[in-house]
């Protein structure tokens, strides 16, 4: 029974009264998944999967709820029922997560250490999750949470490893967000800062400090993108992947500054970073052994000749080139106009 999905339990409790008994067994729902049906679950799922969850560890509920197929008061009931174990929640997209359901969460889940809310734009009491102070994972891209509670949320969990704020735009000041992380988290591994657009130099170097940090995304950080100077102030010991899409102030000079320090890299993304040349490249190829992936779009001195024999000299590479057609103003190919009606 272990081996069977949710649907696959479901049906066999419909068998007779001896399989359901057998499916309906506590130690079966320690983990339950529920994205793949987000189609179709509702509220009653909940209140059937209540009695049997009396062990659950882990929750999934991405996407659910849709078209007001889930109510928060639902939730709040079977988190109260069911989510004193609880270590791992995901309720990514999901519009019945309100105040009402983030204060549930904290109540009865005090020793969640991942908690993913991405994309839940209908909470307003985000300081509340500052009781939580277990956390590992903690996902909040494009939610409304704002500076003061990012900051305090961190500040009590200093045992974080993995912060996703990208797109968080009601946080005024990206950089408070970064320095606490450098003062409080030695243990950080990741953080996403995507499309933060206060997030400064000042921030990034405070970074310096989360001597684990593999994975760095600033892409699209646009007032940190003027100088790449703060590359230098990053451990780079065990970085693996970074991102710095769209930051036109990164240059050759920056980026050799922490080639020496990054020999575990396998993915660097520099889309739009247009002042680097096929000299750091090379260089970034032939030092960076464990280089996986490596993204050179639209950087205007790297042409596709390059790209091509770079291929051929690392075949363990995947780079990419995307390029932006530079015969903007030519008349559309005739396959492709409306015939005509004459």
């Amino acid at each position: 029974m272990k081996y069977l999905d949710m649907q696959s339990l479901c049906r066999c409790a419909q068998v007779n009264r001896h399989f359901r008994r057998l499916a309906s067994d506590a130690i079966l729902y320690r983990s339950i998944d529920l994205r793949p049906y987000w189609h179709c679950v509702r509220s009653q799922v909940l209140m059937t999967l209540s009695k049997r969850c009396k062990f659950l560890q882990k929750l999934d509920l991405s996407w659910c709820g849709s078209h007001c197929m889930v109510q928060p008061h639902f939730v709040v009931d079977f988190l109260k029922d069911s989510g004193a174990e609880l270590t791992h929640l995901r309720m990514n997209c999901c519009k019945f997560v309100d105040n009402s359901v983030l204060r549930a969460v904290v109540e009865t889940s005090a020793n969640l250490q991942e908690l993913c809310l991405r994309s839940v734009v209908t909470c307003s009491d985000w300081a509340c999750l500052v009781t939580l102070t277990k956390l590992k994972r903690l996902d909040l891209y494009r939610t409304h949470i704002n500076t003061s509670a990012a900051v305090a949320i961190i500040r009590a969990n200093p045992g974080l490893q993995h912060l996703n704020v990208g797109s968080c735009k009601m946080i005024s000041g990206m950089d408070e967000v970064a320095i606490a992380l450098g003062a409080n988290c030695p243990n950080l591994m990741s953080v996403d800062f995507w499309k933060s657009y206060s997030l400064t130099a000042v921030g990034i170097r405070a970074l310096g400090h989360c001597k684990h940090l593999q994975e760095l995304d600033v892409g699209w950080c646009l007032q940190a993108g003027g100088s790449g100077e703060w590359l230098a102030a990053l451990s780079g010991g065990e970085l693996r992947k970074l991102f710095l899409g769209a930051l036109r102030g990164v240059c050759d000079r920056d980026l050799r500054t922490l080639l020496p320090r990054v020999k575990k890299l396998s993915q660097l993304d520099l889309l739009g970073v247009r002042a680097v040349t096929p000299d750091i490249c090379s260089d970034i190829l032939a030092e960076c052994r464990e280089l996986k992936l490596l993204d050179v779009s639209f950087c205007d001195q790297i042409h596709e000749a390059q790209v091509l024999e770079w291929r051929r000299q690392y075949p363990h590479v995947s780079i990419k080139r995307s390029f932006q057609s530079a015969n903007l103003t030519a008349a559309p190919n005739s396959l492709f106009l409306a015939p005509s009606l004459e």
